[in-house]
């Protein structure tokens, strides 16, 4: 398997980690063809990654080996092709970095822990917005993982109290924030009609993040993969405004919604992953000072990722420049139909 980073092991690497990492890498160069190098050198690259499933294959390894380990190389390709990001936000360390704009350390009045399940096509990508729960919030209220990567330590957290343990989807079944509590044991303090004064045990909060193809992947796979353990039961919320996040004024929540239409709650995907755990944070009792600092991190990253935009449009993908030629070549009088 290629070289990966040490500090590639935990969610968050430390500044001196991150630090000796970029140090190790060759003279830093914005070029294509120095960015080659530094794979190379590393091992990093997609031929190196080719012939390591090559060889996984030749093995016979499971599909799980050959999701890992492409998981992992791209994780480091990733590290290796943006030595500059901060990371904490994110974003370019040197021209873009919002650190110093948004709250950090917050604690939260609820005992709630997030534990968020980054996909790793999604780690380290300043568009993401998951990141802001791991930055803002305090360590005891807050915990980044990547999928797969860190499934074991996932597992162990929701081990710990099943019971007193949730995750937010909105599949067809899933249930509501009441109904949720309704089916708590009737000593849990965090059932309605217990004593507000009474001490309740940390309620742990799993978050997927990702596009919904990928995220619909993740819930799957803990629902197959409990390691022994009832899968937690997932709860789906009502949002009642418009996402601020950049990529659902793009399309993105609209799309996604698409898919859960026929749920019991198909505006349930309109909404951020910062802001799904703000509005369910709200519906707990937790007072909305930290929720809505919370969503203002949202509206400084997309901020900032309307600079990067403004400085260095993104050519449209693949995918955009046929749905453009289709849309082109449509008869004036065809309906358009909607993207995935």
């Amino acid at each position: 398997m290629p070289a990966v980073p040490s500090f590639i092991e935990s969610s968050i690497p430390t500044k001196r980690e991150y630090d000796e990492y970029v140090r190790s890498l060759s003279a830093s160069s914005s070029t294509k063809a120095a960015s080659h190098a530094r794979h190379r050198a590393l091992g990093l690259g997609w031929s190196a990654s080719a012939a390591l499933l090559a060889s996984l294959r030749a093995q016979s390894a499971p599909p799980a080996a050959l999701y890992a380990a492409v998981s992992a190389a791209s994780l480091s390709r990733r590290l290796a092709e943006h030595p500059s990001r901060c990371p904490r936000c994110w974003h370019d360390a040197s021209q873009r970095c919002i650190c110093a704009r948004l709250a950090s350390s917050l604690a939260l009045s609820l005992p709630v822990r997030a534990l968020i399940l980054v996909h790793y096509k999604e780690y380290f990508k300043a568009s993401d917005d998951a990141k802001l729960l791991a930055a803002m919030l305090a360590p005891r209220h807050a915990r980044l993982l990547v999928f797969p990567r860190d499934l074991p330590q996932l597992h162990a957290e929701l081990r710990d109290d099943p019971a007193h343990t949730l995750l937010l989807w909105p599949a067809p079944d899933a249930a509501t924030l009441p109904q949720w509590r309704r089916a708590l044991p009737r000593a849990s303090p965090w059932r309605e009609e217990a004593a507000a004064s009474e001490e309740k045990p940390f309620l742990r909060v799993v978050l997927l993040d990702a596009v919904y193809r990928n995220a619909r992947t993740m819930f799957r796979h803990l629902h197959k993969h409990a390691e022994g353990q009832p899968p937690p039961v997932h709860v789906a919320l009502h949002p009642k405004t418009l996402s601020v996040y950049k990529r659902a004024q793009q399309g993105y929540a609209q799309a996604s919604a698409a898919t859960v239409a026929k749920s019991n709650d198909p505006e349930a995907l309109r909404v951020c992953t910062v802001e799904a755990f703000a509005l369910l944070l709200e519906e707990l009792g937790e007072p909305p000072e930290v929720p809505r600092l919370l969503v203002d991190g949202v509206v400084i990253n997309n901020e900032a990722l309307e600079c990067l935009a403004s400085v260095s449009p993104n050519p449209p993908g693949r995918r955009a420049r046929r749905r453009q030629q289709q849309l082109a070549d449509a008869p004036a009088d065809t309906p358009a139909t909607p993207t995935e």
